[in-house]
């Protein structure tokens, strides 16, 4: 006997027509920074590395080098569940899982 719940007993949130697109993308930035010694230049260029890594900057590249596809697969179907008291959509039921219906906004 297993402890993983029926997935039959939970609202789920399928989208038949969706699918997840990964590419990679590798190219290059360019930027004039000014600075009063090239120990300051690197200290700033990587706060720019950092920023852009942290999504605090809206980089786009000024030329693509290459750009390969990952992959593309039909997005999951999400279970709407209760898990620790808290409402989640997951793509993989656990024990202690509790099916629920979904919000006004369909969550």
């Amino acid at each position: 006997m297993t402890d993983r719940p029926n997935p039959a007993d939970f609202s789920v949130n399928d989208k038949p027509r969706e699918y997840d697109v990964r590419i990679r993308i590798e190219g290059t930035i360019c930027r004039t920074i000014k600075a009063d010694s090239q120990e300051e230049a690197d200290a700033m260029a990587e706060k720019i590395e950092d920023d852009i890594l942290e999504e605090r900057d809206d980089a786009e590249p000024d030329e693509v080098d290459d750009v390969r596809l990952i992959s593309c697969r039909r997005a999951r179907p999400m279970f709407r569940v209760m898990r620790d008291g808290k409402a989640f959509q997951v793509s993989h039921l656990e024990p202690g899982d509790l099916p629920r219906d979904p919000d006004n906004l369909g969550f």
